[in-house]
């Protein structure tokens, strides 16, 4: 029974994976612009008059992106573009500390940054005045005494 269970899921792995490559590859090909969906095409017009000389590689993240923005209702697009209007209105050296630290928190293990967003999420749930006497108490708190409440926190990730 456990073997026929086994057989059953590698198909199922080994089926999901062929499928996966061809839609990936049917993805891959179609970048030209006039491939695209109409849908995806309206989300990236702009770059429509220079779309020939963007890499494979970024074209994929883009059309990724238009896929995603598609499903978004408009609350959330409207959420996005607040978003994408700070994020420009950033220096050039904060974008560069925002996106090394997005690469670190992409390079924690899964348990790490569901940790992380856990944590982030009983904060949001705070009001604003035991937000602000958080900030503050952390802010308050020299270099030492912030290594040691990241090293409690790091011992009770690994219980």
């Amino acid at each position: 029974m456990v073997m026929k269970m086994n057989r059953q899921k590698f198909k199922f792995l080994a089926f999901a994976s062929l499928l996966t490559s061809c839609v990936i590859s049917d993805w891959a090909t179609a970048q030209e612009f006039d491939q695209l969906s109409d849908d995806v095409q309206q989300v990236l017009q702009r770059f429509e008059g220079n779309w020939a000389e963007i890499d494979s590689d970024r074209k994929s993240r883009m059309i990724a992106g238009a896929e995603r923005w598609l499903q978004l209702d408009e609350t959330e697009r409207e959420a996005a573009r607040a978003r994408f209007s700070e994020w420009q209105d950033l220096s050039p050296e904060a974008r560069a500390q925002v996106a090394d630290q997005l690469r670190q928190f992409r390079n924690l293990s899964d348990a790490q940054r569901l940790q992380i967003r856990r944590a982030f999420e009983n904060y949001q749930s705070l009001n604003a005045q035991q937000r602000q006497r958080l900030r503050e108490l952390y802010q308050s708190m020299s270099v030492q005494q912030r290594q040691q409440l990241r090293q409690i926190f790091l011992n009770r990730q690994q219980r």
